[in-house]
């Protein structure tokens, strides 16, 4: 146990107290995984026998061989980085992009990837919503053009149908035709075998 001010509390929830600054590259529902253990200390997510001091996360050299130490930079050529993108979607983008100097708008639209956070400089400004306002633009056509091409086709089912029931009725009504012309043909056939006897 660790004192803090007048209140005891356990060393690891110090640790999670001090460190609950979310982890820069990392999505929300991973930020649990960035957590350092009572010593300060974390593992490498995808090699757990590798143990470094927490404070060298995002320290822009790569010390695991899975990049998991280094999300919010580009020093593992194997890591992830995620975008936030408040107002659009989360993506992910290829660690070698982070910090690259071209603002990878069309995954990165909150310009997340370019901001130098040490020195507060943000070369590409978040323009997610106007890319989500432009994506919305495009779904709703999209589903507007879908929407008349399933009108379009329900048309051309009911069409078809139709047309379907009547080369069947046509079907019936030349059968019966042939069936009558057969007919006829067995009563003339009868008929000259009549005559021919008398």
């Amino acid at each position: 146990m660790r004192y803090i001010g007048s209140v005891i509390i356990p060393l690891t929830a110090f640790f999670r107290v001090v460190f609950s600054v979310s982890v820069v590259g990392v999505a929300p529902d991973n930020q649990d995984k960035y957590v350092p253990d009572k010593n300060g200390n974390w593992r490498c997510l995808n090699n757990p026998e590798i143990i470094i001091s927490f404070d060298k996360v995002n320290d822009d050299y790569c010390d695991c061989p899975d990049g998991s130490d280094e999300p919010g930079t580009s020093a593992c050529p194997n890591g992830k980085f995620y975008c936030e993108n408040k107002g659009h979607f989360g993506q992910y983008i290829d660690s070698y992009k982070v910090h690259d100097g071209v603002c990878d708008y069309e995954i990165c639209c909150d310009g997340s990837d370019e901001n130098n956070y040490e020195e507060g400089y943000i070369p590409c400004p978040d323009k997610c919503k106007e890319i989500n306002e432009d994506y919305n633009k495009r779904k709703d056509s999209k589903v507007k053009l879908v929407t008349e091409g399933l009108k379009i086709k329900e048309k051309l089912i009911e069409k078809s149908k139709k047309l379907v029931e009547d080369i069947k009725d046509e079907k019936i009504r030349l059968q019966n035709d042939v069936n009558s012309i057969e007919t006829e043909i067995n009563e003339l056939e009868n008929s000259k075998a009549s005559i021919s006897l008398e």
